[in-house]
């Protein structure tokens, strides 16, 4: 939760999830920026909605994926 505040700004709404996670919801005024916080959370952070956001994030994934394939 202190990751999601300091990366996505004090306007980013925040709500309990299940299992003790925290919901954040946040105008993506920049997309890259919001792709590169996520990828490197390693993981800590899931796209839940969003699909402009959800389809720019597998598509970062999917080219690093392809530079490293044998």
């Amino acid at each position: 939760a202190a990751v999601a505040n300091e990366d996505f700004g004090p306007e980013a709404s925040r709500s309990d999830g299940p299992g003790g996670s925290v919901r954040l919801r946040f105008a993506c005024g920049n997309p890259d920026f919001a792709v590169s916080r996520i990828l490197a959370a390693k993981g800590a952070l899931r796209v839940l909605s969003g699909p402009r956001l959800l389809k720019r994030l597998q598509d970062e994934l999917a080219s690093v994926a392809e530079h490293y394939q044998s």
